[in-house]
């Protein structure tokens, strides 16, 4: 019941008469696309937010004002990309946000690799890759979504 509403207030949101299907993406893309958002906003608060690993592997290659722009723009092209059908558009909309994971999860793998945090805490790599694998699965399962949701039939 709950989600033929949501469904059908899905379809009303596009008021030029075409129905936009929110689910046609899998989870982990709009997942990725609110992260964004969120580390945008919290290194806009705080520079504190600059020493999580994930966020730090970005912020090795730009500053904090570029990065929450870079972080801001790819969610919001990203959102954009969402709420159209599938095509090379689209597709290309949702690259600055896969990039931009590329970075993060390579610092996390790094952060295993080298046995500490982006903020230079040791930590076996154990523990450390239990923690960061979140972003490690992440980045993989959000580049077969995006392939699968842009795959010709």
């Amino acid at each position: 019941m709950a989600s033929s509403r949501l469904m059908t207030s899905a379809r009303s949101l596009a008021g030029s008469g075409r129905s936009v299907e929110l689910m046609r993406y899998p989870f982990i893309m709009h997942g990725v696309t609110l992260l964004m958002a969120v580390w945008a906003v919290l290194t806009t608060l705080s520079r504190h937010a600059l020493g999580a690993t994930p966020v730090s592997g970005i912020h090795e290659y730009l500053d904090r004002t570029p990065m929450v722009l870079a972080l801001s723009l790819s969610a919001v092209c990203a959102v954009w990309a969402l709420c159209v059908r599938p095509s090379r558009l689209t597709l290309l909309a949702l690259l600055p946000q896969q990039i931009l994971l590329f970075m993060a999860a390579a610092n996390s793998v790094e952060a295993v690799v080298e046995s500490h945090y982006a903020d230079g805490v040791s930590r076996p790599w154990a523990l450390i890759a239990a923690d960061q694998a979140w972003i490690i699965i992440g980045v993989a399962a959000y580049t077969l979504a995006v392939g699968f949701a842009h795959r010709r039939p």
